[in-house]
Formats: structure tokens, C-alpha cells, sequence
């Protein structure tokens, strides 16, 4: 159900593409950069780094047939774009990896600690038996004298 909802969500995204293409003018255009943003955020975390890098190269390969047919007008703003889309392609994956690295830390860390704690724990068993066994030699010495 969550890969059929963000499908949905990315239909709705590229509606409102659409949309800003059709209106044009400062606001069609800021939109048009900026909504793609969101699809690759989202094909990020849902497919990790291939979903991000697929979705950014989709991205700017729409803008550069966006400049081809005369909807742009700069190849400066699709450069800048197209990086703007390959760091948001890349994050997800980072943020997923940084997620990753601490719960490894986390559970070698949890590891190590039932590790020291079952050394003490048998230390603990050690110093009992050897009390047990103080105490069981000094009850039979006693007893005998």
C-alpha cells in the first residue's frame, strides 16, 4: 500500500508540472524547477539510492527537453538545476546510510555491553562459590574443634 500511495503522490506532483507548464510567466517557472524536488525526495526513500539518482536523472532530462523546446530559456539555470536534483537525488541514500552506521554503533555497542556484563556476571559467580566454599571449610573446621 505505501509504494501504491507514493505513486500517487507522484502522479498528483507531475499533474501540478503540468499544470505550471500550461500557466507559464515567473510562477509557472518556479514551480516547474522546484515541484521536482519533492518526486525525487520521495523515489529516494522509497528506493534508496537507485530511486534518487533515477528520478534526478529523469528530472533534468525533462528539463533539458523543457529547454530544447524553448519553455527555458538559460542552460545555465538546467546546469544549476540538474545539480540542485543530483544532491536531493543523493541525499535520502546519505540519510538512510548515516541511519545505517548508527544502529551498527548502537548494537556493537549493545553487544559489548552483555558481553561485560556477563564477564561480571560470571566473576560474580566465581567469588560466590569461592565464599561458599570459605564458608563450608570454616563450618567443618569449627565443627570439629
Amino acid at each position: 500500500m505505501k509504494g501504491k500511495t507514493a505513486w500517487l503522490w507522484c502522479a498528483g506532483l507531475a499533474g501540478l508540472l503540468l499544470l505550471a507548464v500550461f500557466q507559464g510567466g515567473a510562477v509557472g517557472r518556479s514551480v516547474l524547477l522546484h515541484w521536482p524536488v519533492a518526486i525525487i525526495l520521495l523515489m529516494g526513500y522509497m528506493y534508496h539510492l537507485r530511486g534518487g539518482l533515477i528520478s534526478a536523472g529523469t528530472a533534468t532530462l525533462l528539463l533539458v527537453a523543457l529547454r530544447a523546446s524553448g519553455v527555458l530559456d538559460d542552460w545555465t539555470l538546467v546546469g544549476w538545476q540538474a545539480l540542485v536534483y543530483g544532491v536531493f537525488g543523493l541525499y535520502p541514500f546519505k540519510f538512510i546510510q548515516i541511519r545505517e552506521q548508527r544502529h551498527h554503533h548502537y548494537r556493537t555497542l549493545i553487544e559489548y555491553k552483555r558481553g561485560e556484563t556477563e564477564s561480571l556476571r560470571q566473576k560474580y559467580d566465581e567469588v560466590e562459590r569461592k565464599c561458599r566454599d570459605l564458608d563450608q571449610r570454616a563450618r567443618l573446621a569449627g565443627g570439629g574443634a
